[in-house]
């Protein structure tokens, strides 16, 4: 598959979930009970923060994929327990740094502090979700 469809499938799969999981469905301010930080990262700041979830969540399924390729699966749910699992190890890992630090002013540093570990179950949905979008897109076109 050539890198522009990838890409506009990425962008297409993850705009439609981050909207719906995000803006709709509410599930960050549910999840980790910190609408406030939720409310700075996704609304106040909106023009940087978006971009930043776009690099950061197409780097995630990059590994993924990376991943995929090693073990050569072949059905849908080995590959969503892939990313799923990719997921928690990235992110549980960043969650794990910040975790180890003081809190600082920085918005990471706080979300993670605040938010711990439920970070975690946030990103896998959100991963999952945009991964199996994907794939439905890369199947209809």
């Amino acid at each position: 598959m050539s890198i522009i469809k990838e890409l506009i499938q990425f962008f297409m799969a993850f705009s439609v979930v981050l909207f719906i999981v995000t803006f709709v469905l509410r599930i960050p301010q549910n999840l980790t009970s910190s609408s406030s930080l939720v409310n700075e990262y996704y609304f106040k700041n909106f023009i940087s923060s978006v971009p930043l979830d776009f690099i950061l969540v197409y780097a995630y399924l990059q590994a993924a994929f990376y991943v995929l390729s090693i073990y050569k699966t072949s059905s849908l749910l080995s590959e969503i327990v892939i990313v799923a699992l990719v997921t928690m190890v990235l992110t549980g890992s960043f969650c794990l740094y910040f975790l180890s630090q003081p809190k600082t002013s920085s918005f990471f540093s706080r979300w993670f502090h605040s938010a711990k570990y439920k970070t975690v179950i946030y990103d896998v949905i959100l991963l999952v979700l945009t991964f199996i979008t994907m794939r439905y897109l890369q199947q209809i076109s």
